[in-house]
């Protein structure tokens, strides 16, 4: 999903503030990407890497998304690897970090994720500065082809459209000033089985707060779609 692709970058960008794609075989320049197949609801992993500097961290998780806007997750960062969960009800945000869950409205990127994944694909590629089919592969033995687009941060910013204006302007300048990598492995079934957002982001400042350069990387891998077991509700 293309804003949702967005919005895990997004998410990324601002995990990195706070605190790898397969090899590629026979690169091919393609003029689009392939058809997809839109799903209701899915489980996935994540596993999301900042590096800053020689320092390396890495967070991963699991959860669970219902279109258009229910999503579950539950994250184990550094440095004291204290679970994180994180329930996105609209634009109601729970999180609990460990001493009860926290309410929050009016998220900011809420909508960033509610267009089906064909339009989504589609906004993606507007943007993209090319497309390379990287080569077969699997996900979770399912057969796939890898696929990946480079984006600047302007590229990005526009797909967000206007969920996006309500962000700080130093932040809005930080994601333009980035560069964007999105790795797609999409299956025969014409499903998105997995993708990778790497966000490089240059040093600079914000709020008079030095911020260094720093390269995040998100993998999330989608299975069991539209399982009817599938639930997100808001927590008790």
């Amino acid at each position: 999903m293309i804003r949702r692709f967005v919005l895990f970058g997004l998410l990324a960008l601002t995990w990195a503030l706070w605190l790898p794609a397969a090899p590629a075989a026979a690169q091919e320049s393609v003029a689009a990407l392939p058809a997809v197949a839109s799903f209701r609801s899915a489980r996935f992993d994540i596993l999301t890497t900042v590096e800053t500097g020689g320092a390396r961290q890495v967070a991963y998780g699991k959860g669970a998304v219902v279109l258009p806007d229910r999503a579950q997750v539950w994250l184990v960062p550094p440095p004291n690897n204290q679970i994180i969960s994180v329930v996105q009800i609209g634009g109601t945000i729970y999180i609990n970090t460990g001493s009860g869950w926290q309410r929050s409205e009016g998220l900011p990127l809420a909508n960033l994720q509610s267009q089906p994944v064909a339009e989504q694909f589609a906004q993606l590629q507007r943007g993209a500065n090319g497309i390379l089919r990287m080569g077969d592969a699997q996900v979770r033995g399912v057969p796939v082809t890898h696929y990946q687009l480079w984006l600047g941060g302007d590229a990005v910013l526009a797909a967000g459209g206007e969920a996006l204006q309500g962000l700080d302007s130093q932040l809005r300048d930080l994601i333009a000033a980035s560069t964007y990598k999105y790795d797609l492995w999409i299956g025969r079934d014409g499903r998105l089985h997995q993708q990778n957002t790497v966000a490089m982001v240059p040093a600079s400042e914000i709020n008079g707060t030095p911020v260094p350069a720093s390269t995040t990387s998100t993998l999330i891998t989608y299975y069991d779609f539209d399982d009817a077991g599938i639930a997100i509700t808001a927590p008790q």
